[in-house]
């Protein structure tokens, strides 16, 4: 394996440019004590010693995201405070085990089918920004069988969900999104750019979860085609207020309702 030294480089950009998959020998070391910024563009993903590693971006990485891909990072990046992953299918299921990020605050899906696998992989206590962008969401489990574990992310107060869309959500599902369940006690719900589908699906899955969640949410923002999801919104503040939980803000593109 091919070995450089950048001692003084803080920002490094790798991009695979050949179209398909680089065979195992144009792999190479780099010996970069003060790099605090990293991206994988469409390149494979191989990690040397990332002491002061704090920002990665991994966009469409090769061959696949999977748990030992993580466990790997999280051993040679152990001061990573905020990873952005844009990738397409969903992770290996991880059974269990996760990587462990001690100072990860946070953390950006894109692109994804199923992020929830992806946060099955990863051991993040002090998480506390989560965006979900471009996604496709698992549904709420239909019947016992489906039920599974899901990975709490208690220090999440901010979740973003930005131009989302959500598989077979339909009036049978009371059950929270699994996505809803990662993070218990936002403070802050983002639902942005989506279509009127979507949008009016999610909102009436919210006002009609039981119990009312999100204890500590104080603001819910909302952008897109708000005008068919009033109806919905005016009954989650009613929920709200109702059960001594009221909402602080409630914004529309960014203005106050």
């Amino acid at each position: 394996m091919q070995r450089a030294s950048f001692p003084l480089l803080k920002g490094l950009v790798l991009l695979n440019c050949t179209g398909s998959p680089l065979p195992e020998t144009a792999r190479f070391s780099l010996d970069c004590p003060r790099l605090t910024g990293l991206a994988y563009l469409h390149a494979p993903v191989f990690f040397f010693p990332l002491a002061a590693l704090e920002d990665l971006d991994l966009n469409r990485p090769s061959p696949e995201l999977s748990l030992q891909t993580l466990c790997a990072l999280a051993e040679a990046a152990p001061r990573l405070r905020t990873l952005k992953i844009n990738w397409t299918k969903p992770a290996p299921r991880s059974e269990g085990n996760a990587a462990h990020f001690p100072r990860l605050g946070t953390l950006a899906i894109k692109d994804c089918h199923y992020p929830e696998t992806i946060l099955d992989c990863i051991d993040a206590p002090a998480l506390s920004t989560l965006s979900l962008d471009e996604c496709l969401l698992s549904r709420p489990p239909a019947s016992p069988s489906e039920q599974r574990t899901i990975r709490s992310f208690p220090a999440v107060h901010t979740l973003r969900l930005r131009q989302v869309c959500v598989q077979r959500l339909g009036p049978g599902y009371a059950d929270p999104l699994p996505v809803f369940q990662y993070t218990p006690a936002i403070k802050v719900l983002e639902l942005g750019r989506w279509c009127q589908l979507h949008m009016t699906a999610v909102v009436t899955h919210f006002a009609w979860m039981k119990p009312i969640p999100f204890r500590s949410l104080h603001t819910l923002q909302v952008s897109g085609p708000a005008n068919y999801v009033f109806v919905h919104l005016s009954k989650i503040l009613t929920q709200r207020m109702q059960g001594e939980l009221p909402l602080v803000e409630l914004s529309r593109a960014g203005r106050r309702l």
